[in-house]
């Protein structure tokens, strides 16, 4: 069944499918607000100097206009926080900059997120006041 209406395993699929992480109408607030939480991470004392640095260079870069975006300090990812995971829905205020290695370790053993219970890290309650999630 050359386009797939039979179902079942299909061999000739590919690993990745980039059609499945496009959000045409916008309504999944998983990966929302980005942009937003690097911004507000710049002056967050509880951030290491070199990330709020990093981000600052790459805010000063976009006042120039030699940017169009901020982004990631080497190394790091945006990681959700426990219990916040995008797989539940929730966006960027709910994660903080995690080593990229550590990032995926610890997706190895929640499964995406998905094992952990909702609110696991407890951060949350400060950052959501106000908020129904």
């Amino acid at each position: 069944d050359p386009i797939g209406l039979d179902g079942g395993f299909g061999p000739y699929s590919y690993v990745h499918n980039p059609l499945e992480w496009v959000d045409p109408l916008g309504l999944s607030t998983g990966r929302a607000g980005k942009q937003a939480r690097l911004k507000e991470l710049a002056n967050d004392p509880k951030q290491p100097r070199h990330v709020r640095g990093w981000i600052k260079q790459e805010q000063n870069a976009m006042a120039r206009g030699n940017r169009t975006n901020i982004r990631n300090p080497p190394g790091y990812q945006l990681a959700h926080w426990r219990g916040y995971e995008s797989a539940k829905g929730y966006g960027y205020e709910y994660s903080d900059p995690q080593h990229t290695d550590l990032h995926k370790l610890q997706h190895k053993y929640d499964g995406r997120g998905r094992k952990n219970k909702p609110g696991a890290s407890g951060k949350g309650k400060k950052a959501c006041k106000g908020k129904s999630k």
